[in-house]
């Protein structure tokens, strides 16, 4: 309404209509520690780590606080999630462990944050409108959000890899689109 002055400026202003997205959640607890021992068959991919040195679901500490995530080098004590030694390899002579499945008070990316957003215009011109140029721009990940990967909680992968972070996802990306349409 402020530019009923100029039809040009008015007609590349207006028209536009803009699209939003955004998803907030409430995180994902950490999952099992998995066993460096295995048994066959059905039981595969279930063998859980004992907890060890008087360490429990409840009293183990999260030793990540939000720092930054040093991925060029795990040895970093900035990528430490939890101390290793609090859980040890389920065993062939006692191969279930005691670790829960789902460490559901310990939360990673608590709160994590999505916006998307898109701007488009039609312009439809030529006789009775046959034809139509649009014009799109879309963002994903608007306000560029970096979520830490969840530790690594396999026994098995290596010292200095066990109970590190190790991953670091999020990015904006964004496209122009040019549209022709007849």
């Amino acid at each position: 309404m402020w530019l009923r002055n100029s039809s040009l400026v008015d007609y590349a202003v207006g028209g536009w209509t803009l699209g939003f997205n955004g998803s907030y959640g409430s995180g994902l607890p950490m999952g099992p520690i998995g066993s460096a021992f295995g048994l066959n068959y059905f039981y595969a991919n279930k063998q859980r780590a004992f907890f060890a040195n008087g360490a429990n679901g409840t009293n183990i500490k999260n030793l990540y606080h939000g720092h930054h995530v040093d991925l060029s080098n795990y040895a970093d004590p900035g990528n430490d999630a939890f101390n290793p030694n609090d859980f040890a390899s389920s065993t062939p002579a006692s191969p279930f462990g005691d670790t829960p499945y789902y460490f559901n008070h310990w939360r990673w990316n608590s709160g994590p944050a999505s916006e998307n957003m898109s701007l488009i215009k039609h312009i439809p011109f030529g006789p009775e409108h046959l034809y139509q140029v649009s014009l799109r721009c879309e963002f994903y990940d608007l306000f560029n959000r970096h979520y830490i990967g969840a530790p690594n909680t396999g026994i098995g992968n290596g010292p200095g890899v066990f109970g590190q972070v190790t991953s670091v996802s999020g990015n904006r990306v964004g496209q122009l689109v040019g549209r022709f349409t007849w």
